[in-house]
């Protein structure tokens, strides 16, 4: 690792270590709500991904032995810790207030969007380091979109962060499955990355549709 990947690597995490900080001050001093809950429902996706890290192993070995064929252990690992993520956002920020409605309104995005990422990290050569981020990244363009709000800059980092931890948990625990890469330069990596987000327009389309039909609301 350089000296710059490791100074931006600190940056990057005390930034999201500061976002952290001030909305436990928002919900200290404001008191508890669904919109200062939030920093509760980060908080456990952090501690997920923890779980998975610290038992990467066993866990590896786990799920293999359930589920041998690589792609279907990739989707349905992957696609677990998304509904985690939805599951501790139910008490704060749901994309529906009942859990049923919620998963079925973000299933096409969180599947397409591991079917997209299987496809280009079995060909490519994605570090973890590089999965995280760019996916994560992904995390920034919606949650923009969605908020429209500067907010979403000025939360760049633990938006990478949130997303990168629930995206990462299956190449995490595969990652020495995938012998076939193939070497190609960051630049097209990054370029790359961006095909998954076809699963969130695809998924807002879905998501359109059943506001429409079923006359649901959002949050």
């Amino acid at each position: 690792m350089t000296k710059l990947s490791k100074i931006l690597k600190w940056i990057f995490w005390i930034w999201v270590g500061l976002m952290l900080l001030l909305q436990t001050a928002n919900l200290v001093m404001n008191g508890v709500d669904r919109s200062t809950l939030v920093i509760a429902s980060e908080l456990l996706i952090f501690l997920w991904f923890g779980i998975v890290y610290f038992f990467r192993r066993p866990l590896s070995v786990f799920v293999k032995t359930i589920i041998p064929n690589l792609y279907l252990r990739f989707i349905i690992v992957g696609y677990f810790s998304t509904v985690i993520a939805e599951l501790v956002y139910m008490f704060s920020i749901p994309m529906h207030r009942e859990l049923a409605w919620d998963l079925t309104l973000t299933a096409p995005w969180y599947l397409l969007w591991m079917i997209f990422w299987f496809r280009l990290i079995k060909k490519y050569d994605y570090s973890l380091t590089e999965a995280f981020v760019l996916a994560g990244v992904h995390g920034l363009i919606i949650e923009g979109l969605i908020n429209a709000s500067i907010l979403a800059l000025i939360g760049l980092p633990l938006f990478i962060a949130l997303y990168g931890c629930f995206f990462i948990v299956p190449y995490l625990l595969m990652k020495n499955d995938f012998n076939e890469q193939q070497h190609i330069s960051l630049g097209k990596k990054i370029k790359l990355s961006f095909i998954p987000l076809i699963a969130f327009v695809i998924d807002a389309v879905w998501i359109f549709s059943l506001l429409k039909i079923f006359s649901l609301t959002l949050h």
